[in-house]
């Protein structure tokens, strides 16, 4: 059954996915990245923030992170990869949804306040009903009935969102099926039978229609992230009795995140998770019942692990709370740090001028300006990074580079590898990177 551990991770998810959600609203209402559905019932939706699967993905995320640093008795690479795979569909979804915000054209709805029927369109109003003039044959109409006659009245506008084709959508989603099954993480087999290559089909049509289904019933509150924490309790319960915590841990994970989402998201919704959302519960929840199979139809690992799920609540607690922040003291220091000696940095004119002295130094030689530019953002980025300074950066050396002739390309590429190459002797980054990825005996990789 389902450990104590679990239970400790889903509530721990639920709250991270709950806060991270909120505060993913907040931004998203400050940048007014809002719903506008075109569907007249849901219009009183209208104003409410979409991309709020931001908040589930963050909330998977710092989980998976959190127990990355615990040192538990089993594997956690089984819920890093649904993780990644979570991010990378969510992703996918994000470019969906910032589509949507393009609007294609603005539909006319019209209403009949005559006493008589009129027709336009292949529609028949009758007296008092409304229609949003779609067809080519009604917009043909709309001038002569409604301008002309006055027949009808028109009393709104309605924006249409711009839309991938479902050829294209089915098209994205077999790419991101591949980011699955080209590194080898489904098996072959299912239900104790090996059907070898034909895995390959049977994931992505899995796959597809797992991120689809969750797309179509997410015209709700509540509904698509209820729906995912109900299957997701259900399935870690199965995987708990057949395989134990290794198997079930990304179910619980994603059902927390969930639970968490729909603090905000039940009815009335406060925030929508979009496509965002969508893709990354569809493909995760896919990603982790095909992987699971793995466990759940190997007898070999069932046997190498019998006392997997006898993980005590205060031993949990201790890895997670205790061992997991442990690993992240170096961490934290290089980042508050770095991050304060790069805003001096930037903020008092050091880099400016360190900018300003290889211009001057170069002459009127675009070769040398080019070569010292390179080496001075390399320094620079040194102990600056995000992409915050990329951009405060580039806005000063890039002009200069071009207005000396050398080519866009040569200019940014120069400027991006000078970046790269000064984020490898970066002390903030190195120190992430020690403190993140650590061998299995706890010892640093590098």
């Amino acid at each position: 059954m389902i450990s104590q551990v679990d239970v400790l991770i889903f509530f721990i998810t639920l709250v991270a996915s709950a806060v991270f959600t909120a505060f993913v609203r907040r931004e998203l209402l400050e940048a007014d990245i809002r719903d506008n559905p075109i569907v007249s019932e849901h219009r009183q939706k209208s104003g409410s923030p979409t991309m709020g699967g931001l908040g589930i993905l963050l909330g998977v995320c710092f989980i998976a992170l959190l127990l990355s640093q615990a040192t538990f008795t089993f594997s956690n690479s089984y819920l890093m990869v649904v993780t990644i795979f979570m991010v990378v569909a969510g992703i996918f979804g994000i470019f969906d949804d910032l589509l949507g915000f393009k609007v294609k054209e603005y539909q006319k709805v019209v209403r009949n306040d005559g006493s008589e029927a009129v027709q336009i369109g292949l529609l028949s109003l009758q007296p008092g009903e409304e229609a949003r003039i779609a067809s080519e044959k009604a917009k043909a109409d709309y001038a002569k009935i409604v301008e002309e006659e006055h027949k009808l009245t028109l009393i709104d506008e309605i924006p249409i969102k711009s839309e991938t084709t479902e050829t294209e959508k089915i098209i994205t989603q077999i790419i991101l099926a591949c980011f699955l099954i080209l590194p080898g993480f489904i098996p072959s087999t299912i239900f104790g039978f090996d059907i070898g290559l034909l895995i390959i089909p049977v994931a992505i049509f899995a796959i597809i229609g797992s991120i689809n289904s969750v797309n179509l019933i997410d015209g709700m509150d509540g509904l698509a992230a209820g729906i995912i924490a109900i299957a997701s309790i259900a399935s870690a319960l199965y995987a708990s009795v057949t395989t134990g915590s290794v198997a079930s841990l990304p179910f619980v994970v994603i059902a927390g995140a969930s639970v968490g989402f729909l603090v905000l998201n039940h009815y009335p919704a406060k925030v929508f998770m979009g496509d965002t959302g969508s893709y990354a519960l569809g493909a995760g929840y896919m990603a982790a019942a095909l992987i699971g199979n793995t466990f759940a139809t190997n007898p070999e690992f069932i046997g190498s692990y019998p006392g997997i799920t006898d993980i005590s609540v205060v031993d949990a607690i201790t890895k997670v709370f205790q061992s997991g922040p442990e690993g992240w003291g170096n961490v934290l220091v290089n980042v508050v740090f770095g991050a304060w000696f790069g805003r001096v940095l930037l903020q008092t004119g050091i880099a400016d001028a360190l900018i300003r002295k290889a211009v001057e130094l170069g002459g009127d030689k675009p070769v040398i300006i080019c070569v010292l530019l390179s080496t001075v953002t390399t320094a620079i980025f040194s102990t600056l990074f995000g992409a915050g300074a990329v951009v405060a950066i580039g806005v000063i050396i890039l002009p200069i580079l071009m207005s000396l002739g050398i080519p866009k390309t040569l200019s940014i590429g120069s400027f991006m590898m000078s970046v790269g190459a000064g984020m490898y002797l970066n002390p903030v980054l190195t120190g992430q990177f020690l403190g993140f990825f650590l061998g299995e005996d706890g010892k640093q990789l590098i």
